[in-house]
């Protein structure tokens, strides 16, 4: 799978469908469809812990930013665009369906289960539930 000339490969995570994988290699990053072996750069880069499979969508992943807010990474079309929080989000997975986005809030208030109501950039989040502050983390199954 992949080019010919890939050395130092490092695969970065797979989209929920199970399509497409995103590797890095000497240079640059690379999405192979692992159906029929076609490879596309990718100029895109960033986020955090791309292994986690609840970070993943049909189309690409999700992460926590430090400047509030959550980062959708769509390696398909090899855009990035951000969706505001208000204060520092953690552990941004998707929803199920891959069309929300779930995280955890902490305030000096105490700590929140949040969502997104959509990937958009505008999108309004909302509040699900406050949480123990024994929390450190959370998963979403899928």
């Amino acid at each position: 799978m992949g080019e010919a000339n890939d050395s130092q490969i490092n695969v970065l995570g797979m989209t929920s469908d199970g399509n497409g994988l995103l590797y890095s290699s000497s240079p640059g990053r690379k999405l192979v469809n692992v159906n029929n072996n076609t490879v596309t750069e990718v100029t895109i880069n960033g986020g955090q812990a791309y292994h986690n499979t609840s970070r993943w969508n049909s189309s690409g992943y999700c992460s926590g930013e430090t400047d509030n807010t959550i980062g959708i990474y769509n390696i398909m079309s090899d855009e990035k665009h951000s969706i505001k929080t208000p204060a520092r989000p953690y552990y941004a997975q998707f929803s199920a369906d891959g069309k929300q986005v779930y995280y955890m809030l902490e305030s000096g208030n105490g700590k929140y289960l949040c969502r997104t109501t959509n990937l958009l950039p505008d999108a309004v989040t909302d509040t699900i539930c406050e949480l123990s502050s024994e929390v450190s983390e959370f998963m979403i199954l899928k």
